[in-house]
């Protein structure tokens, strides 16, 4: 008797995997059946373009269609992980890449670019274009009435700064519009002053240094004309980042810091960002006298230096890569020695060991 119960349970057992992967199987076909008939144009693309990341696509396209179990600010966190994975792996397909590129380069005679992007921009992924082409994907707005109702405030702050900064992303001179970076820079000032213990802090700076970065790490052109800056409607050309003379893509307008200064006075920046537009860094054809305040051996602790100089309303801002081992912290640089003194003297008050080093920029620009 017990070896007819034993195989009755076996048969249970058994008959209830079928079951459980029964219910799976049409679950995972309802999701399917979901974004193809939300997302026809792009599932069936990237269906027949990469079958590799065609599961992550479904799963995560069906989640923001169908946001059912999203109820907090892990559940959203969890959803914008697997947006940011997912972003990940599409920008590393190379069949998807390579199609959307010629999709824009083609615009004129392809009418499906703009059904792409705006299937994309349903589920909360921005197609970035720079010089008209098909440059990569990015954060964008995504599920904002149920953001609204069930995530915190701190959260929700961080997720509009996300998007803010994410607006950043592309152009054909990345540096010629910095409204992203400006509005990035409040919110992330709004969240550090309202919610100083949010979990949210860590990844706002880092953003916040990033949106910092060029309204404050750039310098000017130097006219090979020493006549043409005494003119009246001379406007200097001006540069973002290093030590280096390259315009394309790192030109920037001295009118960016100006609107900030304009835009934003009550922010903690306005100091810094007013006193770099009164006496910015200059460079010229040949070297420059550099004033270090410091130097380190990584990137990122360089970084975080002079954020949190920026942060204490201190104009060091410039950040100078002598080495793979070498990235140094500088107040200003000039081609005019006197200059850099009378720089030196002013920061020695903050920062006694501060030097002077002649420098030149690298060959290759």
């Amino acid at each position: 008797m017990s070896g007819f119960i034993r195989a009755g349970k076996r048969i249970e057992a058994i008959l209830f995997i079928v079951a459980a992967f029964s219910a799976g199987l049409l679950f995972a076909q309802g999701k399917e059946e979901l974004v193809r008939k939300s997302l026809p144009i792009l599932s069936d693309k990237i269906g027949s373009l990469d079958q590799t990341i065609y599961p992550a696509f479904i799963k995560y396209a069906a989640s923001v269609l169908r946001p059912d179990s999203i109820k907090n600010d892990d559940d959203l966190a969890s959803l914008f992980e697997e947006r940011e994975s997912l972003m990940n792996s599409l920008s590393q397909s190379k069949a998807l890449c390579e199609f959307l590129l010629e999709e824009s380069q083609n615009r004129e005679t392809s009418g499906d670019l703009g059904a792409y992007r705006s299937e994309f921009g349903l589920i909360g992924i921005r197609t970035v274009f720079a010089e008209g082409m098909f440059a990569g994907f990015a954060e964008g707005p995504v599920l904002e009435e149920l953001i609204s109702r069930v995530a915190s405030e701190p959260y929700r702050l961080y997720i509009r700064l996300v998007n803010a900064y994410a607006g950043s992303y592309g152009h054909e001179y990345t540096y010629m519009d910095l409204a992203p970076e400006m509005e990035a820079i409040e919110l992330a000032e709004k969240l550090i002053a309202r919610y100083p213990g949010s979990k949210y802090i860590d990844s706002t700076m880092e953003i916040l240094g990033k949106a910092l970065f060029p309204l404050t790490d750039w310098h000017v052109l130097l006219p090979r004309d020493p006549t043409a800056a005494e003119k009246k409607d001379y406007r200097p050309s001006c540069i973002v980042g290093e030590l280096h003379l390259r315009a394309f893509p790192y030109m920037t307008d001295i009118g960016q810091p100006l609107k900030f200064l304009e835009a934003y006075p009550m922010s903690r920046f306005h100091g810094v960002v007013a006193r770099l537009v009164k006496e910015p860094s200059e460079i010229g054809d040949k070297g420059v006298y550099a004033v270090i305040v410091d130097e380190f051996n990584d990137i990122e602790s360089a970084h975080k230096a002079i954020l949190t100089y920026l942060l204490k309303g201190i104009d060091i801002p410039h950040l100078i890569t002598r080495s793979e081992t070498s990235y140094l912290v500088v107040y200003r640089f000039f081609a005019d020695p006197e200059k850099a003194e009378k720089a030196l003297r002013r920061i020695k008050n903050i920062e006694p060991n501060a030097t002077i080093h002649e420098m030149y920029p690298p060959r290759n620009y």
